[in-house]
């Protein structure tokens, strides 16, 4: 018998801002992490990927993925562009019983500009214990790294939903629906 199972994946922006920023005093030169949203736009079925929607990102910038599993897992291994990145275990609320949560920070520096009318597939890998692979691709357009105004029109993306299955006797996690919130 299959086995089912949901992941949730969130993507923020990071930057560093002065602390004191926004009337809070402080100064001294220190800085401050903050996160902002991440923006999609609708595109419907004018790619070939099949994805009918579009994250928006800049180049150059840094980006927080934070990834759930209900019910728990054991996260192995993640990947993003082909290259193993770093990640750690969150400790989650007292609210959420029975969810594991990953956290992994990603440059997208060395990406190019996306150009008009294209998208780029983002491409991401997790491993699960014991080996079961997740392989899933975000459509994507990178903008200039100081370009905002195109970047955020369009809704916020709360997270990238994917109800998955693992068949019996396989090594591989099947993507039934996938639905960004």
């Amino acid at each position: 018998m299959a086995s089912s199972f949901h992941v949730s994946l969130e993507l923020k922006g990071q930057k560093e801002v002065a602390a004191g920023a926004g009337g809070g005093g402080g100064g001294g030169g220190e800085s401050v992490v903050e996160r902002e949203p991440v923006h999609y736009k609708h595109d419907g079925e004018r790619f070939p990927e099949g994805q009918q929607n579009t994250v928006k990102l800049n180049v150059g910038c840094t980006y927080v993925f934070t990834v759930h599993f209900r019910p728990a897992r054991v996260l192995t291994h993640w990947m993003i562009r082909g290259e193993k990145v770093d990640f750690e275990r969150v400790n989650p609320s007292k609210a959420e019983e029975d969810v594991s949560i990953y956290e992994a920070t990603w440059s997208s520096t060395g990406i190019s500009v996306t150009k008009r009318a294209e998208r780029y597939p983002l491409a991401m890998e997790l491993e699960v214990y014991p080996g079961l692979v997740m392989k899933m691709v975000l459509q994507t357009k990178f903008y200039p790294q100081t370009e905002t105004t195109h970047r955020k029109w369009g809704p916020e993306v709360h997270s990238v939903e994917y109800k998955c299955q693992i068949p019996e006797g396989q090594m591989s996690i099947d993507i039934l629906n996938e639905k960004i919130i």
